[in-house]
């Protein structure tokens, strides 16, 4: 059957729902259509961009009947920069329509029925983001730096991102001063010249520490030495500078070489009393207050006994693990990163924990070949969620508990499914906003062995 509208054709038509990914979601004669900057229960006109086989989108050209819940967005260039997706509606409806996107995709992609969805916890909407690479570019012989449009590699000038620390907005406001001030060269994507390519910006949320790692094409180049000396003397909270040398003609943001130029090799973070110390690739979590909130639902569901082993799958540089080490027997982290099993080792010496221990190695590997049964396991995997080979190990291993922190909840509805389909009961899952302004969530579960 052809689909009922074509592209160019525009329509009025009522936003029912949000789709993950931010769009609202229309229908027209029962055909699927996401438009984006709307808000469920809006009469709005669009003009159809796109028509697939089974969805459509199309772009936002009026509100013909807003929602009460509509709001004016915060930054002035929300609707083309790719950043956030959420700016327009208020805070307390993001909480309502993200407790709405876990639960539909728990009932349609999990086939799970009757599970519990708490509502989601509220964190600081704004000026929370603890890390940002913000690329430049030049625009009429004017540097200019921010984040892309979305779809493009087309650079969206601001100088002050609303969910960036501020700190981190002072130092690519500063940078981009500088760059121009200095003559500096901005890369170019199409020429494949310059030298700067982005600003890797992170901040300490406890010790108010900064680093910042510039990415360049060549180690050395003329005013590199000015710049590193006044950016510093603008930021007094730098405390140490990096740079990154990618001669890649690709786009990955970072190539494979660090040079520390200025300041500490690492700034420190706090999380629960414990203390990290990270470095320009170290992963840490963007908001270190959701964090907490986070690792204290760990805390509060899994209630680890002293008797008992932890198994901490995905674990990063140890900011779970380690913030359980103190309740239970023992922890075995698993992480396939080089560096951040490193991180994790170096953070237990340095907070003085001694029953815990680290492996490099994938999850898959480490599951099958464990020689030990775990009697709680922790899962953070990445946005992907868990392989068939993780489920299959894991579950053979057959742990009490099994507790699931998830940044995606398609995912998530999909390995909870498979989970439950091998023995486990599924306690009520708790969204935690990570990510305000944004359709991103974060979730924990409890799994119990039946």
């Amino acid at each position: 059957m052809e689909p009922p509208v074509r592209e160019g054709d525009v329509l009025s038509v009522v936003i029912d729902n949000v789709a993950f990914g931010g769009e609202g979601v229309a229908r027209h004669e029962g055909f699927v259509l996401f438009v984006p900057f709307t808000v469920p229960g809006e009469r709005v006109r669009c003009r159809v961009t796109e028509v697939r086989r089974g969805f459509g989108r199309a772009e936002l050209l009026e509100v013909e009947e807003p929602s009460p819940h509509r709001v004016r967005p915060r930054c002035p260039v929300f609707y083309t920069c790719g950043g956030c997706q959420l700016q327009h509606i208020a805070y307390d409806e993001q909480l309502r329509l993200k407790r709405r996107l876990v639960f539909d995709a728990l009932e349609r992609i999990g086939r799970l029925r009757g599970v519990e969805v708490e509502p989601v916890v509220p964190t600081r909407p704004w000026y929370y983001r603890n890390k940002s690479a913000f690329p430049l570019a030049q625009e009429g012989g004017r540097v200019i730096a921010g984040y892309y449009a979305p779809g493009t590699h087309d650079v969206v000038d601001t100088d002050q991102c609303y969910i960036q620390h501020r700190t981190n907005n002072l130092i690519m406001r500063e940078a981009k001063r500088l760059v121009q001030e200095l003559g500096i060269e901005v890369y170019r994507e199409d020429t494949r010249r310059g030298v700067i390519r982005h600003l890797v910006c992170r901040v300490s949320e406890k010790t108010a520490e900064a680093l910042v790692t510039v990415v360049v094409t060549s180690r050395y180049f003329p005013g590199k030495d000015d710049l590193i000396r006044q950016l510093t003397e603008a930021v007094p909270d730098l405390a140490s500078v990096y740079l990154n040398v990618n001669t890649s003609e690709d786009n990955v943001i970072l190539g494979d070489e660090y040079l520390h130029v200025h300041g500490s090799p690492r700034i420190r973070e706090e999380l629960l009393g414990l203390s990290f110390e990270l470095g320009p690739a170290s992963f840490f979590q963007v908001n270190p207050t959701a964090t907490e909130l986070v690792y204290e639902t760990v805390l509060d569901l899994v209630r680890p006994r002293r008797h008992e082993v932890v198994l901490d799958l995905y674990c990063g540089i140890g900011t779970i693990g380690l913030s359980l080490a103190g309740y239970c027997h023992r922890v075995v982290g698993v992480e396939s990163v080089p560096p951040a099993v490193e991180d994790a080792r170096s953070n237990a010496a340095r907070n003085e924990v001694e029953n815990a221990s680290f492996l490099r190695a994938t999850a898959e590997d480490a599951l099958e070949d464990l020689g030990f049964r775990p009697d709680v396991v922790v899962l953070d995997p990445p946005r992907r969620g868990l392989t068939r080979r993780v489920v299959d190990a894991l579950t053979a291993l057959a742990p009490d508990r099994i507790f699931y922190v998830s940044c995606n909840p398609v995912t998530l509805a999909r390995d909870l499914a498979q989970l439950c389909r091998a023995g486990y009961t599924l306690g009520p899952v708790r969204p935690v906003d990570m990510f305000p302004q944004t359709y991103h969530v974060e979730c924990v579960v409890l799994l119990e062995k039946r």
